[in-house]
């Protein structure tokens, strides 16, 4: 993201504007005044000699973070800091460098981030949901909070804006609250606020909030975003951390409906989700109809939107954040972009997050981990055989790259492997797959056809609405051979014996592997499935063999007993058809027995014409191609 600053003119609207802490207003009922209360608290205002007072030697001062760090305060502070000595400054993520960045600090200030950040001076490893009981309970006591807020109300109450997150509970356990009060800060409903009468100094700084620019999505990214949008459904409740990959997913969902939204940081990618309409929060469980968070960062225009916006909640991290809030959120989804995940399964995860563990807890939960398969550039793997032992780990129901999604809920490790290695990036598969084996990962046997290429192919994975519901229709692979033996042991007799012509009664995995690891560019296999989740029920099977000549191609189909008359062979062959003809081939064929009615009444709805087949009981089905319509 890129960092953008300024302080000068408003951009809010001018309502946000404020009488002076030295004015106590009035209030208006109807058409009655009220007078304006005899008590009037007061607020000390903050000057540069003030400083020299409270910051003595050894407290302990949170600093507000996000684009709600007060830079104004500590611009003011800056000379008292530069001749006081160990101070020591909490605060958490923040907008470009932090303002005691300085060298000429060091010896006078000792910075500590919250939250797990390897690369900071010094950190706390602990989540978002944690921190509050840190000030609660005396483990990090606060000497002094300094947050920037909003304008006061009438009744005295400041919001903390676009930063709610752990400020506010350093507004209440800090001994001493010091305040930036500024006419740009957005005023958010929700848990933020904080009463005049908890600040003990106010700086007036009208300061324009930082922003955080994100780049337009690449088109890999938008891929992935694609992608994992098949596996969100409507009604989720959605979670999505900053990362670019998490944030194209967002973009990709604006044709869903009735999405919830309970997440760590209201982004842009938020706002157009719920401008869209494909965010209305209708579902929640709690606060329905508004979207919840603890910060937000963005644009000048997010700033903006969330101003005033009743449908906007921000609420401290000990309410937002606390895994038991994000487990009774209805189909909650967590969108996580790891630097790395690993065949087994494993994704990185620099410390635990509190909404995969509160997604985790949910049978309808979700977890999907979006990522490039390369580094920029095209780079090393992002999938790595094993993952090194830093940090935390977690295992997500899905693994989401540019070349698919791999799908992993209730797999064994083998099976997570093979669905991983489909979706690394082409350069890195061979590498990987021995490595896979070294590790025994995966059998012997076991390979991956030649890369598909949709563009050549002709053919993409789509949802399709048949008499009974909506199902997902999509290339058979290499991962798919526990599905293909589960479908296949599912068949009476007399199936076997018809659709597989001749009594088969064993399906080995290495038999169900060599009919779905198909060359996809050459052949097809398409498979139905019924999707729950990450979950996906094979229900028909359809498919064609090129003949020697390479212009015509032998159809084959199956369906599950309980899923015949519901139009998947249909559905089926009409996919076939339309891939072989962008082909370029000349004709499909199958062989019928002459008492499958169904079938061949399939068939002559796309104008086949049928002769005698060299088995006598069966008949030559035949679809010229050319007299398909386009």
């Amino acid at each position: 993201m890129a960092l953008a600053a300024a302080r000068s003119a408003s951009v809010l609207p001018r309502s946000i504007a404020w009488q002076s802490l030295s004015k106590q207003p009035t209030i208006a009922s109807g058409s009655e005044r009220r007078a304006p209360r005899t008590h009037e608290i007061h607020v000390n205002r903050l000057k540069p000699a003030d400083f020299k007072t409270l910051l003595r030697p050894g407290r302990r001062i949170f600093i507000g973070g996000g684009a709600a760090c007060p830079r104004g305060l500590l611009d003011l502070g800056r000379p008292a800091l530069l001749e006081s000595y160990d101070i020591e400054m909490v605060h958490g993520s923040l907008l470009g460098p932090p303002p005691w960045g300085d060298p000429e600090f060091a010896a006078a200030l000792h910075s500590i981030r919250l939250g797990y950040h390897p690369d900071a001076e010094d950190y706390i490893p602990v989540r978002a949901s944690e921190v509050p009981s840190l000030f609660r309970e005396g483990w990090m006591a606060l000497d002094c909070a300094m947050v920037m807020v909003a304008p006061p109300d009438p009744l005295g109450y400041c919001s903390l804006g676009v930063q709610v997150e752990a400020s506010h509970a350093a507004c209440r356990r800090s001994t001493l609250v010091i305040a930036q009060i500024n006419p740009q800060m957005p005023r958010t409903a929700g848990g933020g606020f904080v009463h005049v009468s908890q600040i003990a100094y106010a700086l007036e700084a009208d300061d324009l909030l930082p922003e955080a620019l994100a780049a337009p999505p690449s088109f890999d990214l938008q891929t992935i975003g694609k992608f994992a949008a098949e596996w969100i459904a409507d009604g989720a409740t959605l979670h999505a951390d900053i990362q670019p990959a998490a944030q194209a997913v967002l973009d990709q969902l604006h044709g869903h409906r009735r999405l919830g939204v309970h997440t760590h940081t209201i982004s842009d990618a938020f706002q157009r989700l719920i401008t869209s309409g494909a965010a209305d929060n209708s579902r929640k469980s709690g606060l329905a109809g508004q979207s919840v968070g603890t910060r937000c960062l963005g644009s000048r225009s997010l700033y903006t939107f969330v101003h005033n916006n009743p449908h906007i909640g921000l609420f401290p991290a000990e309410q937002a954040c606390d895994p038991r809030t994000v487990a009774s959120q209805p189909d909650i989804t967590c969108i996580h972009s790891p630097d790395t995940v690993s065949l087994g399964g494993e994704a990185s995860l620099p410390f635990t997050d509190d909404y995969l563990l509160g997604a985790a807890q949910r049978s309808d939960g979700m977890i999907l981990a979006c990522l490039p398969a390369t580094g920029e550039g095209g780079g090393d793997s992002r999938i790595l055989p094993e993952l090194t032992k830093h940090g935390a780990t977690y295992l997500p129901d899905a693994i989401v790259t540019e070349h698919g999604a791999a799908l992993l809920k209730g797999r064994s490790v083998r099976e997570k492997a093979q669905e991983i290695l489909r979706v690394v990036d082409p350069a890195h598969r061979d590498g990987l797959l021995e490595a896979a084996r070294a590790r025994n990962l995966l059998p012997a046997y076991w390979s991956l056809p030649p890369p598909y290429d949709p563009e050549q192919g002709g053919f993409r994975d789509r949802r399709v609405h048949l008499r009974d519901g909506v199902y997902l229709m999509r290339l058979l692979t290499a991962a798919d051979e526990g599905r293909l033996q589960e479908f296949f042991y599912s068949h009476t007799e007399e199936t076997v014996h018809q659709r597989y012509g001749f009594t088969l009664r064993r399906m080995t995995r290495q038999r169900a592997f060599e009919l779905v690891s198909v060359d996809q560019n050459r052949d097809l296999a398409l498979g139905i499935f019924e999707t729950h989740g990450p979950r996906q029920v094979l229900h028909a099977v359809g498919r064609y063999y090129l003949d020697p000549n390479e212009r015509n191609a032998e159809v084959a189909f199956v369906t599950r007993e309980t899923k015949r008359r519901t139009g998947m062979a249909q559905t089926l062959l009409q996919a076939l058809i339309e891939t072989a003809r962008n082909r370029g081939l000349d004709s499909l064929w199958g062989q019928v027995d002459r008492d499958n009615i169904p079938m061949l009444r399939t068939f002559q709805k796309f104008g086949a014409r049928t002769e005698d087949a060299e088995e006598g009981g069966s008949l030559k089905t035949i679809i010229a191609l050319e007299n398909q319509p386009a």
